[in-house]
């Protein structure tokens, strides 16, 4: 690809295109990390971010809907969307029909089978974003008709597939959607290690009609991440064996086993862990482990919590506004 006909502060695909945006970037939803400040600061820059409805039997649809009204109301409803984690959320029709309800812009799923949904999202006039990793999990999305498949490869902060790279993700899904006809129809977003300019160049020569962003934002003004997660992640400069993809992390965290595997910071909890091989199986050190961890969240230990971010972490070296990020990035981009 000759990278000197790419525009990389627009998008030339119809989807994104339509979208106006600022530049072609996106906010992965996180939860926990993602604020009604970080949405309503990204949307009054022209910048699309999705709220995560996190799990059901934590957060009420009255709480979801009394959030996302509050977003809307202060912020650009146009560059508003939500996110539902398939793996971790109860999704039923009864749910579904209230998050069209709602009428965000896009939803985005992740983590699950959601045909049935996307075909939902697209008689309702809502675009759908599917998250995925693998060859089935395209074509499955693809078979419902999506609008856009978010690529996030193995570099991606907290969970995320463990099977390829967004260097091998992307060529190959734009590749797939030109034999089958349908790269005007579909587009692509690059997630997972896009951090800065030069990364978001990478994702878009790899082919991406759009990039997504996660960690960044989580170390910026506006995210709730804890002050000392960005702190400590501030720290790591430059080094890329600084993050470990493991499932171990949601169970030391006293989850269930995710579907997907969880990028985090190593630190001593979870080295120490990894190391000792621990599995659902062996609940002694399970239950010793989540008790170290929940006593070093009361005690704001960060060595032995869980900090989700992205394998090119070190590349970050200091927080910004959100609104100071995004306009870092297209400064960069001209």
């Amino acid at each position: 690809m000759n990278t000197n006909k790419i525009n990389y502060l627009k998008s030339s695909h119809p989807i994104i295109e339509k979208l106006d945006l600022k530049i072609p970037l996106f906010i992965a939803p996180m939860l926990g990390v993602t604020s009604e400040a970080l949405i309503i600061s990204a949307s009054q820059e022209k910048i699309f971010s999705f709220l995560p409805t996190g799990a059901s039997e934590k957060l009420s649809r009255y709480i979801i809907q009394e959030i996302y009204e509050n977003i809307v109301s202060k912020g650009n409803s146009d560059y508003i969307g939500i996110a539902i984690d398939m793996n971790r959320l109860k999704v039923d029709d009864s749910f579904f029909d209230f998050v069209l309800s709602l009428k965000p812009k896009a939803i985005w799923f992740s983590f699950g089978e959601a045909s049935s949904y996307i075909k939902k999202c697209k008689q309702n006039n809502i675009l759908a974003f599917t998250q995925l990793n693998t060859f089935k999990e395209m074509q499955d999305a693809i078979d419902a008709d999506v609008d856009v498949l978010v690529a996030q490869g193995l570099e991606a902060g907290g969970h995320t597939g463990n099977k390829n790279s967004i260097v091998s993700l992307l060529p190959n899904i734009k590749d797939y959607l030109g034999k089958i006809k349908k790269t005007n129809q579909i587009a692509v977003l690059a997630a997972g290690g896009v951090v800065d300019s030069r990364t978001f160049k990478a994702a878009r020569v790899l082919g991406a009609d759009g990039v997504v962003m996660g960690t960044r934002f989580a170390l910026s003004y506006e995210s709730d991440y804890p002050e000392r997660y960005k702190n400590n992640i501030l720290n790591v400069k430059n080094n890329f064996d600084a993050t470990l993809l493991s499932y171990e992390a949601d169970l030391i965290m006293g989850r269930k086993k995710h579907s997907h595997q969880g990028r985090a910071l190593i630190n001593n909890i979870l080295n120490n862990t990894v190391t000792k091989n621990l599995s659902e199986n062996n609940l002694f050190i399970t239950r010793i482990t989540q008790k170290k961890y929940q006593q070093a969240t009361i005690n704001h230990d960060v060595a032995n919590e869980i900090i989700w971010c992205s394998q090119n972490v070190g590349l970050i070296n200091k927080l910004l506004s959100v609104r100071d990020i995004i306009n870092e990035i297209e400064m960069e981009l001209e």
